[in-house]
């Protein structure tokens, strides 16, 4: 795990469990803590990758998930869990503190832990009965809206403005506008031979149909003010025209 995360999820095999309580003791004298969550969970029908059955030196492990409000360094984080683990927990070593990037939000850290996802506990058994969480009423805060470079791509060849972008994502502009404006600047000549391409096209295939049903060419102003080849009169009603 990088440097600079606020969200993490330890394991700490070697566990029993009168160890919950002291790892719910260090998480509340953590500094900054937002929330978190400790399960101890037994081992139940684990087995080795080559599919031999797993012996652990103890019946249980405990998860540890918790964010906190400034970044901190995982690395640090991690040597300083495995100094406290080694004096907790009699014969424990480096690699009974695993540790892998906090992800998903508070709602998914306690499905993780109270529910039997097919992917991750075979059964009820393996949940740990009470769980601790803290706070039992934390409300996310909404996430930083999520726009990708296809997103952008597409919605600028509609020809939309940086106006238009600031309508549809308004809380993403706010910190990315500067990067979309120069964007849309470079971009702006692509765009118009993409829809000038795409103007000929259809202009080509009309005049295809037309002659097929025996009819004249439609012009190219014809055929860019009226996709459906529409007579001279709507045209000069359209222009103006005198004479009308």
């Amino acid at each position: 795990m990088g440097v600079g995360h606020r969200q993490f999820f330890l394991t700490l095999h070697s566990a029993q469990p009168q160890d919950k309580a002291k790892v719910v003791k260090r998480l509340q004298q953590m500094n900054h803590i937002v929330w978190y969550m400790v399960a101890l969970e037994p081992y139940t029908g684990r087995e080795n990758d080559d599919g031999s059955e797993h012996k652990a030196r103890t019946p249980y492990h405990i998860h540890a998930m918790f964010r906190v409000k400034n970044q901190i360094s995982g690395k640090k984080l991690r040597a300083r869990w495995v100094q406290w683990w080694s004096a907790t927990s009699r014969g424990a070593t480096d690699q009974d503190v695993y540790e892998r990037p906090g992800e998903g939000s508070y709602a998914d850290n306690m499905n993780y832990i109270t529910k039997v996802p097919q992917d991750e506990h075979k059964s009820s058994e393996q949940l740990d009965p009470e769980p601790v969480i803290w706070p039992t009423d934390y409300v996310e805060e909404p996430g930083r809206v999520k726009v990708s470079s296809e997103d952008i791509v597409s919605y600028a060849e509609e020809g939309k403005t940086y106006e238009d972008f600031l309508r549809k994502w308004p809380a993403y502009m706010l910190h990315n506008g500067h990067k979309v404006k120069a964007f849309l600047k470079d971009y702006k000549p692509i765009v118009k031979e993409k829809q000038s391409a795409k103007a000929h096209e259809e202009w080509v295939k009309r005049n295809e149909e037309r002659k097929a049903a025996g009819m004249n060419d439609v012009s190219r102003l014809m055929a860019d003010l009226f996709p459906n080849g529409s007579g001279i009169a709507e045209l000069r009603a359209k222009l103006k025209l005198p004479g009308q």
